[in-house]
């Protein structure tokens, strides 16, 4: 019976070792104590133990050792990849923190450019204001010296009277004048014409009396006229008055009139007016000397 036993259990040992290769030896399983126990009770036989050695197979142990190699060499990869992705991902934040430090800065920058064009178009406007403002003084200027200059060289026509006639015709007493057109300045007046007119008036003048209404063109002496003492044109009128309004003009009750217009071109090609009037009476008149109307006098 003690053999019988002795057999099973090495034929169980052999079984599960060649079943569990490569794995640590390991006791009976509680089931299978019990068993033991129970069949050493029932033949009433004392307990005792006989020692074991599991032989493992060279194979099995070999093949134990590859896989544990394998299995150490994957876990080492593995260690390696993790290390690596740690790597990576902390190369990765900092790099994420630099382009985020950049991104900021490429921000401030930006609101620096901004702030620095707006502030180049404020003062590129106010430089173009400037500017603009410039040419205008200087086209003021050009054109202020322009008119100065043609100020001092243009022609300037002004009248006068050069002699009187009292002639006593059939129908009452003639007056008749000369007047007088000369020309100042530095160029010759050209196209010249006028008209004068002459009126017996009462004095002082009425209220409204008009100057405006011109009198027809008088011929002139010259169409061209330059600027000199000595040289003139010259047109002629008069009036004829009864012996009582001579005569008021004697006493001065009343007035001789004589006003008129003068239109002409200077050199500049400009066309110019002159507008006239003058008054005698009096010892003026036997002088035969008109004075001027200051009010109606009118030149451009």
């Amino acid at each position: 019976m003690r053999a019988v036993l002795i057999a099973l259990l090495l034929a169980t040992s052999t079984a599960y070792a060649q079943d569990n290769a490569g794995v640590t030896e390991k006791g009976p399983t509680p089931q299978k104590a019990e068993n033991r126990q129970a069949d050493q009770s029932n033949s009433g036989t004392s307990q005792f133990s006989v020692p074991v050695r599991i032989v493992e197979d060279p194979q099995e142990a070999q093949r134990a050792r590859d896989r544990e190699d394998q299995s150490d060499k994957h876990d080492a990869e593995d260690l390696k990849a993790q290390n690596r992705a740690a790597d990576a991902a902390d190369r990765s934040a900092t790099a994420t923190e630099w382009q985020e430090y950049l991104a900021w800065w490429q921000l401030v920058l930006s609101g620096v450019g901004v702030v620095a064009l707006v502030i180049t178009i404020i003062y590129t406007v106010r430089a173009t204001n400037a500017a603009v403002r410039s040419a205008e003084s200087a086209e003021k200027a050009i054109a202020d010296t322009r008119e100065m200059s043609q100020r001092q060289l243009r022609a300037y026509a002004f009248v006068d009277q050069k002699r009187s006639v009292i002639t006593l015709p059939k129908v009452g007493i003639m007056l008749g004048w000369t007047v007088r057109i000369g020309v100042i300045g530095q160029t010759p007046a050209y196209n010249m014409r006028g008209g004068v007119h002459f009126e017996v008036a009462a004095r002082p003048l009425p209220a409204g009396f008009d100057f405006s209404n011109r009198p027809p063109v008088t011929e002139t002496t010259m169409t061209m006229l330059p600027p000199g003492e000595d040289r003139y044109t010259f047109m002629c009128g008069g009036v004829i008055c009864t012996q009582e309004d001579f005569d008021k003009l004697a006493d001065g009750s009343r007035q001789l009139l004589m006003w008129g217009w003068v239109e002409y071109f200077d050199a500049f090609g400009v066309k110019r007016e002159l507008d006239y009037a003058f008054a005698t009476y009096g010892e003026l008149l036997s002088r035969g000397m008109f004075f001027p109307i200051p009010d109606f006098q009118r030149a451009t």
